[in-house]
C-alpha cells in the first residue's frame, strides 16, 4: 500500500444496488410518500451530496428524484418497519424529538394554542 493508498478518503459503502444487480422497476415503500405504493421503471440512480436517488418520470411525466432508502430498490430493511408490520407510523425516537421541537417552539412564544 503506497502514499496515495493511505490519504486516499474512505467512503462508506451505499444503499443503491451493484450495478450487475440494478432492478429495472421499483416500488415506493415510504408510507408517507404521496406516490406510496407506486411502482416505477427507473430512470436513472443519482448520488447528490452523499445521499442516494433514484430518479424516475411519475404517471404525469413529471421527473421525480427520491431516497433509495424510500424503495424496494435498497437491501438495508429498517428493523423498525419490519417489527412494526405497518401498524405504528410513528418511532418513539422521532415522537420525543417532535414534542422537544414544540417544546423549544412554545418557549420561545412564537406558537400560541
Amino acid at each position: 500500500m503506497g502514499t496515495f493508498d493511505v490519504c486516499r478518503k474512505r467512503h462508506a459503502a451505499g444503499t443503491a444496488p451493484a450495478a450487475s444487480v440494478r432492478k429495472r422497476r421499483f416500488r415506493i415503500t415510504h408510507p408517507f410518500h404521496p406516490l406510496y405504493p407506486g411502482v416505477y421503471d427507473v430512470l436513472e440512480y443519482r448520488r447528490h451530496w452523499g445521499h442516494e436517488l433514484v430518479a424516475f418520470y411519475d404517471a404525469a411525466g413529471k421527473l421525480v428524484t427520491i431516497p433509495i432508502p424510500w424503495t424496494d430498490l435498497t437491501e438495508e430493511t429498517d428493523p423498525f418497519v419490519v417489527i412494526s408490520g405497518g401498524r405504528s407510523f410513528f418511532r418513539i425516537q422521532d415522537l420525543l424529538r417532535l414534542s422537544e421541537m414544540m417544546g423549544n417552539i412554545e418557549s420561545c412564544g412564537r406558537y400560541t394554542h
